[in-house]
Parts: C-alpha cells; sequence; structure tokens
C-alpha cells in the first residue's frame, strides 16, 4: 500500500511541477525514471535502518572479536587502537573501511597522583614532540590500510546525469 500512496503523489507532484513550470512537458521515460529511483531510495533506506542494530561494547579487544566472529558487522573505534588491536591478535580477516570526518585519535597515559615529578616529565617530553615526529612515530609503529568505500555523491551524481540525458535516447 505505501507503494500506492508514493506512486500517487510522485504523479501528482509531476503533474503540479508541469502546471507551474511546465516541466515535464510529458509524462514518461524521464518521469518513470526519476519515480523508480525515488522509490528504489526509500525502500532501501527503510531496508538497511530496520537491520542496523547497536551493542555498546566498551572494551577493544571484545568489539573487534565480535567483528572478527561475524556477529556485529562493523565497530567504530579510535583508528590507531583498532590497527593495533587486529594487527596484536592477528585478526587479518578484518580491514579498516575508514576514519570518521572530525574524530581525532587522542591518546593518553595515565600517573599515579603521588608522581607528580613523572607527570612533569613526560608532560615536557611530548610537549617537545613536533607534529611531523608524532607522525613519522605513528607511520613506524602502526601500519594503516585504509580502503575506502562507494563515492554514493559521485553515484547519484551519475544516475542523476542519466535521468536527465537518457529522456532524449528514448524520444
Amino acid at each position: 500500500m505505501p507503494e500506492v500512496i508514493i506512486g500517487l503523489s510522485l504523479l501528482l507532484l509531476f503533474v503540479s511541477l508541469q502546471n507551474l513550470v511546465g516541466w515535464p512537458e510529458t509524462r514518461g521515460m524521464t518521469t518513470i525514471t526519476i519515480a523508480h529511483l525515488t522509490f528504489s531510495m526509500a525502500y532501501v533506506t527503510v531496508v538497511i535502518q530496520s537491520r542496523l542494530s547497536q551493542m555498546d561494547v566498551s572494551i577493544e579487544d571484545e568489539a573487534i572479536a565480535l567483528v572478527a566472529a561475524c556477529k556485529a558487522d562493523m565497530t567504530m573505534r579510535s583508528l590507531i587502537v583498532a590497527a593495533h588491536t587486529i594487527k596484536g591478535e592477528g585478526l587479518f580477516n578484518l580491514k579498516i573501511a575508514g576514519q570518521l570526518p572530525n574524530y581525532t585519535n587522542r591518546l593518553r597515559m595515565g600517573v599515579a597522583k603521588g608522581e607528580p615529578m613523572l607527570r612533569r616529565v613526560l608532560n615536557k617530553g611530548v610537549a617537545s614532540i613536533t607534529p611531523r615526529e608524532v607522525g613519522e612515530t605513528v607511520n613506524r609503529y602502526v601500519s594503516i590500510n585504509v580502503q575506502t568505500g562507494v563515492n554514493y555523491t559521485l553515484l547519484f551524481q551519475v544516475i542523476g546525469g542519466f535521468a536527465v540525458l537518457a529522456p532524449p535516447l528514448y524520444s
């Protein structure tokens, strides 16, 4: 029943657009293509969203073990810690898919309250490390192979371009 409502809504949209701006001149292959793309995207979104679930796992090793055992599809973790855990546990069937934008890796070290001198020495040492040295150290000790996925923006641009250029082919 929802597909009928979507179909009628799109028909009304195209009729309204034709009355307001004169496009599309006729309802044909262009409107069918746009309607099918709209319906397909809505259906896929609902199906994928219903299949996603979240598990709260605070331990890095446990989260990555769940993914390795196919009990979870993915985990969002610190890039450096994930790479270290995958390498250390020998979970070579796992890959790092990418890094979230604006998600920084903040590594921290705890020092007991009774050791103020150690804290001062560590703070002084950390402050003396240049960003170039941090990059070299990370590249030397943490091997990260990032594989990128599908560029959905480009995909939708190509589909949109095809939808615009295809109607003259059918005329």
